[in-house]
Formats: structure tokens, C-alpha cells, sequence
């Protein structure tokens, strides 16, 4: 999504009405290309829009039909920029924290795509130690997830 020549407000109305609908987007929707030169795709603009999206379905007690919509579509992007090495720990962390635990009914993919993401882009870092904890949160809520291969 170019903003050129639009305003801070109407940028920040349109990314409202797109995080409103993002239940009926699909992966290639948010697959925008990146200004600012901190990877292949603008991390930012997909984060921004799922916050709007969970601030707008609430704190229900059970994920919504549209909710689990959104997650597996987080998931496919997480996919998707798993494999930017340009890519920030930071900025990956926080699409795939962008989303509440109820979300997700599985966290099998996340798992192959936080191992993909290690692998290309920071196998030797300080922040290890978040995404370890990330995935000891998830093998809590899923036990089979440690069973994977």
C-alpha cells in the first residue's frame, strides 16, 4: 500500500477499515513491499492491521469464526516472511504476537515456521531466548507440538 500523498489521518483511516475486513483478505493482500529497507515485505502495515482486527472482535471467551480466519492467515504470512533475511527478530515477533492465544487451534506451523525463521535469519542471537519461551508457551497449551519431528 503506497501512502504517498496521503495524509497521516486518512492513512490511519484506511488501515482501520482494512484491519476491520482482514478476515476476508487473503495472503497475497498482505504482501506488500517495504519502504523502509528493514525487509521484503512491510511488517509494520500487516501488524497494524491485525491489532485493528483483535481490537475489534474484543475479549470474547471463545475465538470467533472470523478470529481463527485471521489466525491462520497470520500463520501463512508468518510463512511467507519466515524466509526474508532481512528480516528483524523484532518485527517478526510481533506479527506472530500480534494475535491472542485463542486464535490459533494449533501451533504446529508456527512452530516449522519459527524453526525456518531461525535457521535463515538468526540462528545465534540474544533474543533466542523470547522465541524459546514462545515455544515453550505454545508446547503448554498444545503437548504435541514436542512430539514433533
Amino acid at each position: 500500500m503506497s501512502v504517498v500523498g496521503l495524509s497521516r489521518e486518512c492513512r490511519h483511516k484506511l488501515e482501520r477499515l482494512m484491519g476491520l475486513m482482514l478476515d476476508q483478505a487473503m495472503l497475497d493482500d498482505l504482501l506488500v513491499s517495504s519502504d523502509d529497507g528493514g525487509g521484503v515485505y512491510d511488517v509494520n502495515l500487516v501488524t497494524r492491521l491485525v491489532r485493528v482486527f483483535v481490537a475489534s472482535e474484543g475479549e470474547a471467551d471463545a475465538p470467533s469464526e472470523r478470529m481463527w480466519k485471521v489466525g491462520r492467515l497470520v500463520d501463512k504470512y508468518l510463512d511467507e516472511i519466515s524466509q526474508d533475511q532481512g528480516l528483524k527478530v523484532s518485527k517478526f515477533l510481533a506479527v506472530a504476537e500480534s494475535l491472542p492465544n485463542s486464535a490459533r487451534d494449533c501451533y504446529d506451523g508456527v512452530y516449522w515456521v519459527l524453526d525456518i525463521y531461525l535457521e535463515m535469519a538468526y540462528p545465534k542471537t540474544a533474543l533466542l531466548k523470547r522465541m524459546a519461551n514462545m515455544l515453550i508457551q505454545m508446547s503448554l497449551q498444545n503437548p504435541l507440538t514436542l512430539a514433533h519431528p
